[in-house]
C-alpha cells in the first residue's frame, strides 16, 4: 500500500497523521486505532515521512513543497502564474489568486491532475482548512 492509500484510509476511519519530529509519525484516533490502519501506516512509513517533511502549508492555506523535485516545482510554476492548491470540500483543487477565473496552461493542468489525489491526501495530513463555502457550487 502506498502513502497516499495509507493516509486516505486513515481519514476515512477518522484517524489524523501528522509528523512528529523528522522521522516520525503520530496518529490521533477517536477511539483504538484499528489494526489495519495501523499496518498500512507502518508499511507506508518511510513514505509517509519523507512527504510530510517535502510538503507544507503556506500562510495562505496552500500546499507548498520544499527541494527540487517534480512536486516543488509544479508548485512554483503554478505560484508564479497566481494558481494555488487548497482543499476544497474532499479534495485538492485549484484557486486562482488574481480572481480572474483564468485557466492556467494545459501541461500544468495535466500535471495537477496526475497529483490530485496525492496532494488531497496531504492536504487532509496536513489539516488544511476547507476552503468550500456553503452555497457555492
Amino acid at each position: 500500500m502506498s502513502a497516499v492509500e495509507a493516509l486516505a484510509l486513515a481519514h476515512a476511519e477518522g484517524v489524523r497523521v501528522s509528523l512528529a519530529g523528522d522521522w516520525f509519525i503520530r496518529w490521533q484516533s477517536p477511539g483504538e486505532l484499528p489494526p489495519h490502519v495501523r499496518s498500512a501506516l507502518t508499511a507506508a512509513k518511510p513514505e509517509i515521512v519523507d512527504l510530510l517533511r517535502r510538503f507544507r502549508l503556506d500562510e495562505t492555506w496552500a500546499l507548498d513543497a520544499t527541494g527540487g523535485n517534480d512536486d516543488a516545482r509544479l508548485l512554483a510554476k503554478l505560484a508564479a502564474l497566481d494558481f494555488r492548491v487548497r482543499f476544497y470540500g474532499a479534495q485538492a483543487a485549484l484557486d486562482d489568486d488574481a480572481g480572474q477565473g483564468r485557466v492556467p496552461p494545459m501541461p500544468l493542468l495535466y500535471q495537477l491532475r496526475e497529483r490530485q489525489r496525492q496532494y488531497g491526501a496531504l492536504l487532509r495530513a496536513l489539516q488544511a482548512p476547507n476552503m468550500w463555502k456553503e452555497g457555492e457550487r
